[in-house]
């Protein structure tokens, strides 16, 4: 099911700004149970991104009601778990890059089928590969889920197939994030949650993690790490929306080598916590 503006379509104007120049945002959003895991962080990271970009404030009721539509009406409803993904444009426009005098946004929802990820990625872990793509520091954009993603689609093409991810780095090689997630390390005792102040996605779990720390009076450091320090990490893992966390059991680098890591006890509570809350119940 595709809703353009609340109404049942499947139709966007070629001459709008989100096709043009990727003038727009999008969030991804688990459905479990008919309800939508993390939905606050989800909606403040939405009206930030878009104060941020100059758009218009949209009615977040609005727009509540028009999931809950199409969390009613989705086929996909009967398996307990879906995907809707969120995409807010600038709308049309005129040709060029300046603003329009008057911003009518255009919202995008439409539903899909959750995918099948393998149970062993959850208790055994995950292989990642160093990938030479970097992504540029640009603090205007940085944190914002933004409809620019070619960095992350060169990346997916990069990715050899015998791994299940990839990690990004800057041009400095300070670790940044996976290619459809965040990036978490645990370094001297103390988890480490990437900076996104200059490039990146502030990702729902990866807030999710920083609050769930907080509450347990827990230090947590924001900060940029470089790629040296994979090497004496004693745990890694990545996490994303949809697949929830996946611990990291090898990398591999650029030059070659290879670093293996054990499932450590940071990811076992959190995942005891975020994989169960998304239907994941096979996770450790």
């Amino acid at each position: 099911m595709i809703l353009i503006n609340g109404e049942t379509n499947d139709k966007v104007s070629a001459r709008d700004r989100g096709l043009a120049y990727g003038d727009g945002v999008f969030e991804t959003l688990a459905v479990v149970n008919n309800k939508i895991h993390n939905w606050d962080l989800h909606v403040n990271r939405l009206h930030d991104s878009l104060k941020r970009l100059k758009f218009p404030t949209i009615d977040e009721q609005l727009l509540l009601s028009r999931l809950n539509e199409l969390i009613e009406h989705s086929e996909f409803a009967i398996d307990n778990r879906f995907i809707i993904k969120l995409i807010i444009t600038r709308g049309e426009t005129q040709r060029g890059y300046q603003l329009p005098i008057k911003t009518v946004v255009s919202e995008v929802l439409f539903d899909s089928k959750w995918p099948d990820f393998a149970n062993e990625y959850y208790i055994n872990g995950i292989d990642i590969q160093e990938l030479s793509i970097n992504l540029p520091n640009q603090p205007v954009l940085a944190g914002i889920k933004h409809l620019n993603r070619l960095e992350q689609v060169m990346a997916q093409a990069e990715l050899d197939d015998v791994f299940q991810e990839g990690f990004l780095c800057n041009s400095d090689r300070q670790l940044i994030s996976a290619i459809s997630g965040n990036l978490f390390v645990v370094y001297k005792d103390v988890l480490h949650v990437l900076n996104q102040q200059q490039s990146g996605i502030s990702g729902t779990i990866r807030q999710q993690i920083i609050n769930h720390f907080k509450g347990l009076k827990r230090p947590v450091c924001n900060d940029l790490l470089d790629t040296e320090k994979l090497f004496y990490c004693s745990e890694v893992f990545l996490s994303n929306s949809i697949r929830g966390l996946w611990p990291v059991k090898s990398i591999q680098f650029k030059s070659g080598k290879i670093k293996k890591y054990k499932i450590g006890k940071v990811y076992r509570m959190l995942s005891a916590l975020i994989n169960k809350e998304l239907g994941y119940t096979n996770s450790l």
